[in-house]
């Protein structure tokens, strides 16, 4: 049986409707090109608060009793965090965020701008759930998990839904991974729409906790990450995602920094879209081509957050165009006189 029916998605969409944007599809002919297949993107960096944590911290918190709380707390590297702020003054509701100190500064703002009080610890998965734990149990406080909880999970769905509804012909979904809720509840989703969809999930190489954890069929952990995609910084996948990842997707797949900020720089520059590295991961393994099997299909993928630093992005940017240009130089042939 399975954790999350197709109609608890669709409730829980119907429900999403009012309080989130339809975010829309985005094609690009050159990338196709260079990833011999024909790519959807779905525009979920400009979902409001930036990402499509909304979709699941909404879900999570209109089921909860409003008048048998003090409020909301989590634990979150930014997007869900905003989201969870955002969600708590939408809905009138103190809300408590705790961070990692090497959360990204732009992310950071904006929880506390959304009304959150944010709170800091150290750049592990352990400590972080510890500290929410604690303020929860002092304070009254609901936790709102980011991904190992199935009402979230269950939001995270409604992407899947929307996306199928927009582009019925796909035959594959590749999905980033960090926690696992995105990618579980768009598999759920997608695999009771059409059990023939291939789900792939794709992690950087840096930060391949899934990957080891799907080829070696047990969840393992691994050492704090450090990957310019912050949004996958997790450290293991969630225990409810994992029960899902290891018996609903074809395959994990692995890019490294380097193809990230490339492809990172292809979609600024060439599909003119703001997003964060996170945004990048899945469509690197299409950009460089690191699934088998989706030559000449129909694959969606996600720009899933825009929470982009501007400095950081510009320092990025500016070094990788600077190598391509380097690249670029030293494969043209010579020159002739005369």
């Amino acid at each position: 049986m399975l954790p999350l029916t197709l109609e608890q998605i669709q409730s829980a969409q119907d429900r999403l409707k009012t309080l989130i944007h339809y975010t829309r599809v985005v094609t690009s002919q050159s990338f196709d090109a260079q990833a011999g297949c024909s790519v959807y993107f779905k525009a979920e960096h400009e979902q409001k608060t930036g990402s499509f944590k909304v979709r699941g911290a909404f879900t999570k918190v209109l089921g909860l009793d409003l008048t048998q709380t003090r409020g909301v707390i989590t634990h979150s590297s930014g997007n869900h965090g905003q989201a969870l702020a955002y969600v708590a003054r939408t809905l009138g509701i103190p809300a408590v965020v705790v961070m990692p100190r090497g959360s990204t500064p732009i992310k950071i703002q904006a929880v506390q701008q959304y009304g959150a009080e944010v709170l800091f610890c150290a750049n592990t998965t352990t400590a972080r759930e510890q500290l929410a734990l604690a303020l929860a149990e002092e304070q009254g406080l609901t936790i709102v998990p980011p991904y190992d909880d199935w009402q979230v999970i269950r939001g995270q769905g409604t992407l899947g839904l929307e996306f199928l509804a927009q582009v019925p012909t796909l035959d594959a979904l590749v999905i980033p991974v960090g926690g696992g809720g995105l990618i579980s509840g768009m598999a759920l989703a997608a695999k009771q729409i059409n059990p023939k969809i291939q789900i792939w999930g794709v992690e950087t190489a840096a930060a391949q906790d899934a990957y080891r954890s799907f080829y070696a069929q047990e969840r393992l952990t691994i050492d704090p990450p450090i990957t310019l995609a912050d949004g996958i910084r997790s450290q293991t996948l969630g225990e409810r995602p994992w029960q899902v990842i290891r018996t609903h997707i074809e395959g994990m797949a692995l890019v490294s920094e380097a193809e990230l900020i490339e492809t990172l720089l292809f979609l600024v520059t060439r599909l003119k879209v703001w997003i964060e590295p996170t945004a990048a991961v899945a469509a690197a393994a299409l950009f460089f081509q690191k699934i088998p099997g989706l030559q000449g299909k129909n694959v969606g993928t996600l720009l899933c957050g825009g929470n982009a630093d501007p400095q950081i992005m510009a320092d990025v940017l500016c070094c990788v165009q600077a190598q391509l240009d380097l690249r670029s130089a030293h494969s043209d042939p010579p020159s002739t006189v005369g």
